[in-house]
């Protein structure tokens, strides 16, 4: 079994905890525009930011998780541990 901190599934949490960290952001953002009566375009050009590397880390996520359970599959098929090939 691999013991190293860089491993496919640390790799995939590591991508969720930064989506985490950003849709938090991103509702903070939300939540100060939502309490200005005129939000100014800066502000709101930050919003569209935060959004756009939340959707962007949520994607990359997606494709890591992917990846990890794809590298568990063929490390349980070569007998090297890892988890079970999904059905």
């Amino acid at each position: 079994m691999e013991d190293r901190a860089d491993g496919p599934d640390d790799v995939a949490n590591a991508e969720w905890a930064r989506v985490r960290a950003l849709a938090q952001r991103v509702a903070l953002l939300e939540a100060a525009v939502a309490e200005m009566p005129d939000p100014d375009p800066d502000t709101l050009a930050r919003l569209d930011r935060a959004r756009l590397k939340a959707a962007r880390a949520a994607n990359r996520a997606t494709l890591a998780d992917a990846l990890a359970d794809h590298v568990g599959d063929i490390r349980a098929q070569q007998g090297r541990g890892g988890r079970a090939p999904a059905s």
